[in-house]
């Protein structure tokens, strides 16, 4: 893996607003539909790697 954790949450939560962002200025209904899906993808990722991201810091604490 290239990234931590960290950097993937950081990255989707930048991907996350970007997608808002152009959610706001899409002109169809179309386009619209097809960034709502990709946002809610990102958002289930995001569920992912946080989830991750607490078991990594139970680990770390456990360990130390």
């Amino acid at each position: 893996m290239d990234r931590t954790v960290r950097q993937h949450v950081e990255w989707l939560e930048e991907r996350l607003q970007a997608l808002n962002n152009v959610l706001m200025a899409t002109d169809t209904r179309d386009k619209a539909n097809a960034i709502e899906t990709e946002i809610r993808a990102v958002k289930l990722a995001l569920e992912h790697y946080r989830a991750a991201l607490d078991v990594e810091k139970s680990i770390s604490a456990h360990s130390a």
